[in-house]
């Protein structure tokens, strides 16, 4: 298993990418150096598990390693459902996109960002230069707002975007044509692209995003809930999302939800001409990335997790 810069940290062999694959890889890392902080000499009293796996039902190598203090971090699994499965192999499961409660051992964690961590601070949210931010890769649950966004809305009828056969014929034909509608909105950039990371360098991606208004953030692949939420309040702007799950990372964020992206568009119309506003959203933003999804937040979360937790692991039970 490889280190991640302690010698109880490891990266789970079950996980189904490469540790330099891990696009999240940095705010891990980030989390950990702060948690080694806050935790004291007791950080080496566990042993940390990075696992990987968008799949479900994967049991990871760690699982059968004994053990007291193992924790576990599941990450890229876009499946809500908690795994219970894993409960009695751990200390503490930390696992992201969890949408119920605690279950025993099992914690919610947060998606947190892609690449590195931004260095530069945010400029005052009326004096950045674009307006609406958008840069993302196609997928059908993107479809109504690329409809929304689209000049021939009303020759697309928004019942095609149900029917899941047609779309796909339509989805990889926007894909290939990489459509900019930065047009939609003066002073904006709002781009698809044809695969996750297959646009904006990362550089230019947190540029942009650092000088922006407001950004809009899509689904992804499978769940309403992104890195782009992440990183837009990181960003300090105004957010607009459709409807998120009640996860406990983001079910107080102060974050616009919206029914559909006809409506979404529109507020954020309304909101560039609300100066004020904007100011308003874009401290709530950053104030809430802070307390509650920072590194030394998460660092902090984890801590007292781990402190007020008892080891249930009754049973040296091997995995079947």
């Amino acid at each position: 298993m490889t280190t991640l810069g302690f010698c109880n940290v490891f990266f789970d062999p079950s996980s189904s990418i490469n540790l330099e694959e891990l696009v999240e890889r940095d705010y891990i890392n980030d989390i950990l150096a702060k948690l080694s902080e806050a935790m004291g000499g007791s950080f080496y009293e566990y042993r940390f598990y990075i696992f990987s796996c968008s799949k479900s039902g994967v049991v990871p190598q760690s699982a059968c390693i004994d053990f007291p203090k193992k924790v576990l971090f599941y990450l890229s699994n876009e499946n809500n459902a908690t795994p219970k499965y894993l409960s009695r192999h751990f200390h503490t499961i930390f696992k992201t996109y969890l949408t119920e409660q605690d279950y025993r051992n099992i914690r919610p964690f947060p998606l947190g960002y892609v690449g590195k961590k931004w260095k530069q601070n945010a400029l005052a949210i009326n004096d950045r230069k674009y307006n609406i931010f958008f840069s993302g890769n196609v997928n059908l649950n993107r479809m109504s707002l690329i409809r929304e966004l689209s000049f021939f809305k009303n020759l697309w009828p928004e019942d095609n975007i149900k029917n899941e056969e047609r779309m796909y014929g339509i989805l990889r034909l926007i894909g290939s044509l990489k459509p900019d509608y930065s047009s939609y909105y003066p002073e904006s950039y709002i781009k698809f692209t044809k695969q996750f990371m297959g646009g904006l360098s990362l550089e230019k991606y947190n540029a942009i995003m650092y000088n922006s208004k407001i950004a809009l953030s899509p689904p992804g692949f499978y769940v309403n809930q992104t890195y782009r939420h992440y990183e837009a309040m990181r960003a300090g702007c105004a957010v607009i999302s459709l409807q998120l799950p009640k996860c406990y990372f983001l079910k107080d964020a102060p974050i616009i939800q919206t029914k559909n992206w006809k409506e979404g568009l529109a507020l954020a119309k309304k909101i560039l001409d609300q100066p004020d506003f904007l100011a308003q959203l874009s401290n709530q933003s950053i104030a809430y990335f802070e307390k509650m999804c920072s590194e030394t937040a998460i660092a902090k979360y984890i801590t007292e997790t781990l402190h007020n937790s008892a080891d249930i692991r009754k049973v040296k039970t091997p995995v079947a």
